[in-house]
This record gives C-alpha cells, structure tokens and sequence, in this order.
C-alpha cells in the first residue's frame, strides 16, 4: 500500500497523515515498511504519520499508545460490528506500535454508531461504498482533529479498507 501511495502521489504530494482503519495492524507495518525503503534508497525524506483507528469495543493498538506499552495486551470481551477491526489480541502489535510511533501518528477510537453514521454520510453525500472498516476513518476524523492528530491545510489520507456491497 505505502508503494502504491508513493506511485500515485510522488514524493512531493505525499499525505501528512495517513489514517488507516486498524484490526491486527499489519496494513501499518507494510506502509511503514514501504516508506522506509523508499526513503533507503533516496526516493523519500519525509513520512506520512501513521494514525490507528479501532472501534471502541475491541482497541488494544490505541490503548497499548495511549499506556506506552511495547505491545498491546488482548482486549477482553471484544465487540464491533465491524469484523475487520475485531482483533482482540494482534500478535504483530509491537511492530504496528514502532510504526506509529516512528511516524510521529497516533491512534483514537470511534464508536459502533459514529461508524455507521460515517458510511451513511459517505454513501449520501459522497457517494462513497465503505464498509464499516472503511468508514471508521472518516468517522475518526473530528475526533482526530480536537486530539491534534491531524490539523486543518494538512493533507489526510482516508483509507477505504472495504466496500460497503455485502458479499453472499
């Protein structure tokens, strides 16, 4: 993904921050990854910062930020209607937290309802398919933004894990 970013965008129209919906992290880690290489071999100078977003009911990456752990402790009695940020007990946390915190993100959390009220917004107003994954960023973005984890003129990348099309 961080390569595709980089083919997309270059170097010079990178985001400030990248806002990634966050179940087991490893989307964070390969970006991360990613941008290390490209800034190795002189492609890149800068990072995009890396923000986790995870739903209330199961957010061991953002509690483990918020504590300061090395790694996140298993989330008891997970919940979100959201599968893809159902992963209790991430077992490449400790990568998913150096990531972060070498980028200089961050993480928050959104709730069940501020998801769905994000995907009916990005259906109706945008025109925009998101699963509940995908709408967790869009829905994280106010709360990013009085938490100071991004900041007005900044340019934000919103990921879309998903469509909002259910599969059968």
């Amino acid at each position: 993904m961080g390569f595709e970013i980089f083919e997309a965008l270059g170097a010079d129209r990178l985001p400030d921050a990248i806002v990634y919906p966050t179940g087991g992290g490893t989307g964070l880690v390969g970006m991360f990854k990613a941008f290390s290489e490209l800034k190795a071999i002189g492609l890149l100078e800068r990072f995009p910062r890396l923000v986790a977003v995870q739903a209330e009911g199961c957010a061991p990456i953002v509690r483990a930020l918020r504590e300061g752990s090395p790694r996140a402790s298993p989330w008891e009695e997970p919940g979100s209607d959201a599968p893809g940020l159902l992963v209790p007990a991430p077992f490449s946390s400790e990568r998913t937290l150096e990531a972060v915190r070498a980028t200089g993100g961050g993480g928050t959390v959104v709730s069940e309802r501020e998801i769905a009220q994000a995907g009916s917004a990005l259906a109706a107003h945008y025109g925009i398919s998101a699963s509940p994954e995908g709408a967790a960023p869009f829905a994280a973005l106010p709360r990013l933004l009085r938490e100071n984890l991004v900041r007005p003129g900044e340019r934000i990348l919103l990921y879309n894990t998903g469509s909002g099309i259910p599969f059968w």
